[in-house]
C-alpha cells in the first residue's frame, strides 16, 4: 500500500482481522496497521498505571514478537496518550526522542500512531507504526482506523 491512501488502508484492515477475537486479533491489528502503513514494525499496547504500556502484539516485520511492557515517558507513544489524537513523524523521530531506545537501536525515522479509546472517553491503549525509512503522512488515518481500534475496547 502507498502510504496516504486512505481507502488502501480502509480496505487492509478489514481483512486480516474481521474475524479474529481476542489475542488473535491484537496480532492481526497490530500486523495489518504496520502493512497498510507501508511500516515495518506495529504493535498494539494497553496503557498500565504507572505511566507505561503493555505490548500485547508486536509485528516486527515477518513474525510476533513475546509480549513487553515499556515506559512510555519520552516515547512517541506518550504523545498519543497525552495529546488524545494521532501522532504522525515523517521523518527523525528518534532524534525528536533520544530517550527512546527502540527508536535508537532499529534506526527509525517514521511513526504514526492513535489511541484505542475506552466507553468512557479515557486512552485505554495505543496502535502504532515505525520505520526505519521516512514516509509521508497519512491523512485521514483517525477515521480510518476507528471502526477497528473500537473492537480493542476492552483491552
Amino acid at each position: 500500500m502507498i502510504a496516504g491512501d486512505v481507502a488502501a488502508l480502509r480496505r487492509v484492515l478489514q481483512v486480516r482481522p474481521a474475524a479474529a477475537v481476542g489475542l488473535e486479533y491484537f496480532h492481526a491489528l497490530a500486523q495489518s496497521f504496520a502493512e497498510a502503513c507501508d511500516m515495518r514494525f506495529g504493535v498494539l499496547g494497553r496503557v498500565v498505571g504507572g505511566g507505561a504500556v503493555d505490548a500485547l502484539a508486536f509485528w516486527t516485520g515477518d513474525r510476533f514478537g513475546e509480549p513487553f511492557r515499556y515506559d512510555l515517558r519520552g516515547t512517541p507513544c506518550s504523545d498519543i496518550v497525552t495529546r488524545r489524537d494521532v501522532c504522525q513523524f515523517g521523518r527523525a523521530v528518534a532524534d525528536m526522542f533520544p530517550q527512546d531506545e527502540f527508536l535508537r537501536q532499529e534506526k527509525i525515522e517514521s511513526y504514526v500512531g492513535v489511541p484505542l479509546y475506552g466507553a468512557g472517553g479515557d486512552v485505554l491503549g495505543v496502535l502504532a507504526a515505525c520505520d526505519s525509512r521516512p514516509r509521508p503522512e497519512i491523512e485521514g488515518l483517525a477515521t480510518c482506523v476507528e471502526p477497528f481500534a473500537e473492537r480493542a475496547v476492552w483491552l
